[in-house]
């Protein structure tokens, strides 16, 4: 067990022996709901001395590798949960607390390190962990945190749960230190920005816009920042599905605007080279598509979601950004004999084929091309019909 990663039950079982424990492992069976989803990002925004930290080690204890918490949790309330078994012990959690981080003296002045300092502390003692948990895996200059879970993740197949507590240290005592803040969003945007890729390659994101507070500078959550992104008229909102999504191909191309020149420089990678993989693919050129596909799932979904449908759906939408132009992207199409996964139907304006995509994660790609086959007529019906109508 270690500082960081995979902490261990200490934490949690301090706080099972208070007099004053509550039992609130029923939130684990919320946090078991979203974990694969793309509710999963949380953030518990409760004022001091309400339990938050508490929270933060009862999921590590939970979830975290390489110990048996069972005898914690068996005879409260998550036991009595279906789920209760399936997640327990199943994967790597990094728990830090920025608070500590920010207040740590450098050794030679006995002054408290500055905040750029912190963001780069931060970074290089998780990554000293994951180096030690996973030899081999990092080399010894790497400190880069979002970098070293995608390469460990794309070595071993670990999932790493992240929680940070006293995540708006920064923001706190550092308010007018804006480099060190940037730098920090900087990092939290390689490890959770994947809502803005979803969306840009085509899908929607959950959101809860209901709570906004009408200005333009009270943000608390992800769902805030959409509300004010659908007031401005930058995203649409689905109210019966509770889903935002760029709503058109000009909307799309001013988010593309906006993150040129940052640090979102794989997701402008993939974009620019979105023309050359669909002629690649349209030429039948499978060693070009296959080698471009897989750089942009490698560059631009996180470790938590690398293999599962949605973020494989996202790489295809990402990937292909450029053919929106020629195309109308389906997703989930009836065939009368299933689901095809996305489908590529072309509009009126162009002579293109028809693309149809299966995803498949550990199966061969026979057994998609085998699904493609029986799902082809149902297409052929429907680019005719797309072609007569669009």
């Amino acid at each position: 067990m270690g500082i960081y990663l995979n902490t261990g039950v200490k934490k949690f079982n301090s706080a099972l022996q208070s007099k004053i424990y509550v039992d609130k492992t029923g939130f684990l069976e919320y946090t078991n709901s979203v974990i694969d989803t793309e509710d999963r990002y949380i953030c518990l925004s409760r004022p001091r001395r309400f339990g938050k930290s508490i929270t933060a080690a009862m999921l590590a204890a939970y979830y975290g590798k390489g110990f048996d918490s069972s005898a914690l949790f068996d005879g409260r309330r998550i036991a009595q949960s279906a789920d209760y078994q399936k997640y327990m012990n199943q994967y790597d959690v990094i728990q830090v607390d920025m608070n500590v981080f920010r207040h740590r003296l450098d050794p030679q002045t006995a002054q408290s390190i500055s905040a750029s300092e912190t963001v780069i502390l931060f970074q290089k003692e998780v990554v000293r962990e994951i180096r030690e948990a996973y030899p081999g895996s990092l080399d010894s200059a790497e400190i880069d945190l979002p970098n070293a879970l995608t390469r460990v993740h794309e070595m071993t197949g670990s999932i790493f749960i992240v929680i940070i507590d006293e995540w708006d240290t920064i923001f706190r005592e550092d308010p007018d230190d804006e480099e060190a803040q940037e730098q920090y969003l900087k990092l939290l945007r390689g490890l959770f920005k994947d809502d803005v890729i979803e969306m840009l390659g085509g899908g929607h994101c959950r959101a809860n816009p209901d709570k906004f507070q009408n200005d333009m500078v009270t943000f608390r959550s992800r769902d805030d920042v959409f509300a004010l992104l659908i007031h401005l008229g930058y995203l649409a909102f689905d109210h019966d599905r509770r889903e935002v999504y760029i709503p058109n191909e000009e909307i799309r191309s001013e988010f593309v605007n906006a993150i040129e020149g940052s640090e979102w420089n794989t997701v402008v990678s993939a974009i620019a080279a979105s023309d050359k993989l669909l002629r690649a693919t349209l030429k039948k050129e499978e060693e070009k598509v296959a080698d471009a596909i897989g750089r942009v799932h490698m560059e631009n979904i996180s470790v938590i979601r690398y293999n599962d449908e949605n973020s494989l759906s996202c790489v295809i939408t990402l990937a292909y950004y450029s053919a929106m132009k020629d195309y109308v992207l389906i997703r989930e199409f009836p065939t009368g004999e299933g689901f095809a996964d996305i489908v590529f139907l072309p509009r009126q304006h162009t002579d293109s084929p028809a693309l149809l995509v299966e995803l498949k994660y550990d199966h061969t790609a026979e057994s998609a091309i085998d699904q493609i086959r029986t799902r082809k007529e149902a297409v052929k019906n429907l680019v005719s019909m797309n072609k007569k109508f669009s």
